[in-house]
């Protein structure tokens, strides 16, 4: 009977809101634009249909890495380490995830720099530049790690499959974002309205110091960072894509065509429990009538 009363409730046109802090907000753009249809088979991007907009009203973003967060790729690189007291994530484990490709920054932004802050013209989503400098599951003494997720495979067959693996995450990641920049040639039928914040010095770039034939990453240095949240800068919550590159208007210059901006003095996590998020939400939510009918 419940079922039958929500698929009613449904029919007459009912639509919802979201309210998606960081990773989730990805994934509530996505549906959006493309509603439950998949990344294509043969590499293309998928048609923005706004299918998503059938169900969806208004949404809320907080705290969202639109552009990608600088800290995954270090995670991706050198593992995470929670806590004093708390075991360390190697990053030939972390490698296996795919979401945490899907959080890396984008190239052609001037993310990574030399040793003089010069800046290379670099994509940290290029499966070569993984597997020549060996990082994440390319990285020597991942091999351990690699033997024990993959024990039926010798381990030369081990170690191919653990790049080809990193090198399809790589991937995926690399067209998900192009799904997510892409213009979409019409407007967002759905309000989109971001919080975010811009009080912490927050990781933007990387540092790439030559030793021998191989470049090893460095996220060292006041100069690497930007104001942000701590886990994801001013620019990437905005989607400003004019960051970085020179080219900046003062504008931005993104993919999302925001309905409204907050920001807030807090950390990543912080936001979701600061009461001046907690006010303007509830009062967007319940007191504002949305735009579409």
């Amino acid at each position: 009977q419940e079922a039958a009363e929500l698929e009613q409730w449904l029919a007459d046109g009912f639509r919802f809101d979201v309210v998606a802090h960081s990773m989730g907000g990805l994934m509530a753009r996505y549906f959006l634009r493309y509603g439950a249809q998949d990344l294509p088979a043969d590499g293309s991007l998928p048609k923005v249909t706004w299918a998503g907009a059938e169900w969806i009203d208004r949404m809320v973003l907080v705290g969202t890495p639109n552009l990608g967060a600088m800290e995954s790729l270090q995670t991706l690189i050198e593992g995470f380490s929670p806590g004093l007291f708390l075991p360390h994530f190697d990053a030939a484990v972390l490698g296996t995830m795919p979401s945490i490709y899907q959080l890396l920054p984008r190239g052609g932004q001037g993310l990574v720099v030399d040793e003089d802050g010069k800046q290379l013209d670099v994509d940290p989503r290029d499966p070569a530049l993984w597997r020549d400098n060996g990082w994440g599951l390319a990285a020597p003494g991942s091999e351990r790690y690699v033997d024990w997720l993959l024990p039926d495979l010798e381990p030369a067959e081990r170690r191919e499959r653990a790049l080809a693996v990193q090198a399809a995450h790589l991937e995926r990641a690399r067209r998900f974002h192009a799904a997510l920049d892409q213009d979409p040639g019409t407007p967002c039928p759905a309000e989109m309205r971001l919080f975010a914040a811009d009080t912490l010095p927050t990781l933007a770039r990387m540092r790439l110091v030559r030793r021998g034939e191989r470049l090893v990453p460095s996220f060292s240095g006041a100069d690497l960072r930007e104001f942000g949240d701590g886990t994801v800068t001013r620019y990437s919550a905005l989607a400003d894509r004019g960051f970085g590159t020179g080219a900046a208007s003062g504008w931005l210059d993104g993919p999302v065509r925001w309905t409204g901006v907050t920001f807030l003095p807090d950390d990543h996590i912080g936001l979701t429990r600061n009461p001046l998020f907690t006010d303007n939400l509830l009062f967007h939510l319940l007191q504002q009538a949305p735009l579409r009918r």
